[in-house]
């Protein structure tokens, strides 16, 4: 697969960032986020989704069976700040994706991907209000602000049902009249396509980093302990200075820990299941702050029963769609754990016994669900907070003995 990405840009509080799975098949997938958003990282995001199973906005919205998923062979991109950064080409690199950059000015190198701008604006967005149009002269007086009609989740929504539902299944003249929905069908039975990374690999890659101190314990990540005797190994160089770790957003049992070296998983001294994601233990944790303000401590069963009540609303599995959540950073794990898990202690009650928890339900109304732990702006400084990581990101000339590289790939604790 040769995939073509790009940044549609604003369309009033919005940011667009377009990922043009597979030239060949014309196929496409947007990654839509809002503004506050740095564009690195909604880049990170993009790529994730490219290669990761997109089951969950499938489980979510209904729409057509979204199986295109897998490593690309090459990306092509224009030659923008973050585009050329070392954290995105180190992803590229991580996931042996090779990367070309075709001269400025020369929209005719990239035809795909900026085509399909037109064609989406034509296609969906002229039926929303608050647009910001391509150039001055076609906005004319016009006032986005004041025309705005829609929420972020709301238009996500529609966005997304729009492209995979619509645009990927019908007719394309490029394709003599095939869908790209059954090109890409057709075209990986043929050719085939290289098969996603393993879930720890996605981890190491696109996980969201932090930086931590090493205690008798472990390490503490959103009151979840993670420990291991390499993890302690570790501490014994490292003493008291911070190292760098990366956890999964949808999967929390495990984190992986950079030893200077590469990157080696540690799993949660809890026990959680697989399949846990942050929405819902921060969730969870809300919740029993609300019952329990006064204790100190909460029982990992207790946190069980609550992130089975949000399964069973629908308000778990619309919150794992990220139609309007924000980009999770540094900066705001932090002030999540500074509001939900300052003052409590999780104690684990159930000695490894079985999880027990439910299966995740569909809401009946996605934009009517979630979880206010994580509201669109979930602080005020979002803005500035993400700007400032993307700047940070950009202008990062650490090696990447620092930061990670093609040694990530050398792991000899997968299937742990």
């Amino acid at each position: 697969m040769r995939y073509h990405l790009d940044g549609m840009g604003h369309v009033h509080t919005f940011d667009f960032h377009v990922e043009l799975k597979d030239g060949t098949s014309r196929a496409i997938a947007v990654r839509p986020t809002s503004r506050t958003a740095a564009l690195l990282s909604v880049l990170r995001l993009t790529l994730e989704m490219a290669v990761m199973d997109k089951s969950r906005l499938q489980f979510l919205l209904g729409n057509t069976p979204w199986i295109g998923h897998g490593i690309p062979e090459h990306v092509v991109t224009d030659g923008g700040a973050a585009f050329i950064s070392f954290e995105f080409r180190r992803m590229l690199t991580d996931l042996g994706v090779s990367h070309s950059l075709p001269p400025g000015g020369e929209a005719k190198l990239r035809p795909y991907i900026e085509s399909v701008f037109k064609t989406l604006s034509v296609q969906f967005l002229h039926w929303f209000e608050g647009r910001t149009f391509s150039d001055y002269i076609e906005k004319g007086e016009y006032d986005p602000g004041e025309n705005a009609s829609v929420c972020v989740d709301e238009l996500n929504r529609d966005f997304v049902v729009g492209v995979q539902h619509v645009y990927n299944n019908q007719p394309h003249a490029g394709l003599a009249g095939e869908t790209p929905h059954n090109a890409f069908l057709r075209l990986s039975r043929k050719y085939g396509v290289i098969p996603p990374p393993s879930r720890d690999i996605q981890r190491h890659v696109f996980g969201v980093t932090c930086s931590r101190t090493i205690g008798d314990k472990g390490i503490c990540i959103l009151g979840i302990h993670y420990n291991s005797r390499q993890l302690q190994d570790l501490r014994v160089t490292a003493g008291q200075a911070e190292v760098r770790v990366r956890f999964d957003r949808f999967d929390l049992w495990r984190i992986s820990a950079w030893n200077g070296v590469g990157w080696f998983t540690v799993g949660s001294s809890f026990g959680l299941p697989e399949d846990l994601s942050v929405w819902e233990w921060v969730g969870a944790a809300q919740e029993l702050r609300r019952i329990h303000a006064e204790n100190a401590k909460e029982n990992l069963s207790s946190m069980y029963e609550a992130i089975n009540r949000l399964r069973a609303s629908g308000d778990a599995a619309a919150a794992r769609a990220e139609l309007g959540a924000s980009v999770l950073s540094e900066k705001r794990i932090k002030d999540i754990e500074r509001r939900h898990f300052r003052s409590i202690t999780v104690v684990d009650d159930l000695k490894s016994a079985p999880a027990g928890l439910v299966p995740i339900e569909s809401p009946r109304d996605p934009l009517m669900a979630g979880i206010d732990a994580f509201p669109e702006s979930f602080a005020e400084s979002a803005a500035e907070d993400d700007q400032a990581d993307e700047a940070e990101d950009i202008n990062d000339g650490a090696a990447p003995s620092q930061l990670g590289g093609v040694a990530d790939l050398k792991f000899d604790d997968e299937d742990q």
